[in-house]
């Protein structure tokens, strides 16, 4: 029985990458450590077109690049099973975008002015650079999942596939407002909203960490083969597709409602032209038949 036990764990120790839901987080985990890598050579270099996608847009914050480093590094290390190093990416994730959701109640822990702080100027919207509320709270939504990931717990395993969907609504609500040009979904109030390679970086990292969880919970469902997994994978494009239809209907509903109003105005501008003629045309009857 002793001389079992050890081979039992080195073999549940190597990582394999066989399943795609696996390299799936890879993926995501390279792609977060890329754009992060590149935003700050971004502000180190002062390059406009690393900072931010497109001119105009709101530049991604340096201490936002440097959580989605982590959050790459630590989706990594779980899967190369090094449970130790993820547990301290994810735990540094939380305590940044903890400190900057202080920041915003009490403005006395700037975190996100500490790098660069000399470029984080009035930007091109005359908003100084800072990292967005939803951004904060999707990274420490994103750190506290990543934390719990090597958890054997199956509850605290499915708490970290419920951080990851939250982190997945958050950036695809931050996409579709950008996508509509609806600020309540990209940003919070007044505050400066989620960059949108921010959103994208985050919605992969939603994805990673729900695809990391892929033994528990929603995705133990969409890997069934029977009539709840068919149901499920039907029913998921819907709930993708959703957000997007509600938001191009709510960018269109102005204008739709303005067409209707000077449908109307024509309307009825037409009818009463029509009566207004009703008399002349009766006089100019009644002196073709005298």
């Amino acid at each position: 029985m002793i001389g079992v036990t050890p081979r039992h764990d080195s073999a549940r120790r190597e990582p394999t990458f066989a399943h795609p839901m696996e390299r799936l987080s890879l993926v995501a985990a390279f792609f977060c450590v890329g754009v992060g890598c590149l935003v700050l050579l971004g502000w180190s270099g002062d390059i406009e077109a690393l900072k931010r996608i497109i001119p105009g847009f709101v530049a991604m914050n340096p201490t936002t690049a440097s959580c989605l480093i982590l959050a790459g590094v630590g989706l990594v290390l779980q899967q190369i099973r090094f449970s130790r190093g993820a547990r301290v990416a994810g735990s540094a994730i939380a305590l940044m975008a903890a400190a900057k959701l202080a920041d915003l109640v009490s403005g006395h822990m700037p975190i996100d002015q500490i790098l660069f702080s000399g470029s984080l100027g009035e930007g091109s919207a005359g908003q100084a650079n800072r990292m967005a509320p939803n951004t904060a709270v999707a990274l420490f939504l994103s750190g506290l999942a990543i934390a719990f990931l090597p958890s054997e717990r199956h509850r605290l395993r499915l708490f970290s596939q419920s951080l990851g969907l939250a982190v997945l609504l958050i950036s695809m609500f931050a996409l579709v407002g950008y996508a509509f040009g609806i600020h309540h979904l990209r940003g919070i109030g007044p505050f400066i909203p989620m960059a949108v390679h921010t959103a994208i970086s985050l919605l992969l990292l939603g994805m990673g960490i729900v695809c990391t969880t892929r033994t528990v919970g929603v995705m133990l469902v969409l890997h069934d083969g029977g009539p709840a997994g068919s149901i499920a994978r039907t029913v998921l494009p819907l709930a993708v597709a959703i957000p997007g239809r509600s938001g191009s209907g709510a960018s269109m509903g102005p204008a739709a409602r303005l067409l209707r109003h000077r449908g109307r105005r024509g309307a009825t501008g037409q009818r009463q032209r029509s009566s207004d003629n009703r008399p002349a045309d009766r006089e100019h009857c009644r002196a073709s038949s005298q």
